[in-house]
């Protein structure tokens, strides 16, 4: 569902960046997304990047990510979201080279 969300966005010309991780059998693995406003929001405020996880909160029991930024006037914005399957270090590398 999320998948095809943002792919009708894109297919309307909105500015939204995503990867998708899939695994040999080419099941998807993970999911990394930014709506263009967040977009904005990361090349605005780059220079601190706090990254909260949670894990089985979600309808799949993946770990979720969320990529936070915190404006100049205080406030703290969500600028990405992940879900993915594993764990791992591949995998929270796989997050953080999508963030850059």
């Amino acid at each position: 569902a999320i998948l095809q969300y943002i792919r009708e966005r894109l297919d309307e010309g909105q500015d939204w960046h995503y990867d998708i991780m899939l695994d040999a059998q080419q099941k998807v693995m993970g999911i990394w997304w930014m709506s263009p406003e967040q977009v904005k929001l990361a090349q605005r405020y780059w220079d601190l990047l706090l990254n909260d996880n949670s894990y089985n909160h979600n309808q799949y029991g993946y770990p979720t990510d969320i990529g936070i930024v915190v404006a100049s006037d205080g406030r703290s914005c969500n600028i990405w979201y992940a879900f993915h399957e594993s764990k791992d270090i591949d995998t929270h590398n796989w997050v953080f080279h999508n963030h850059l």
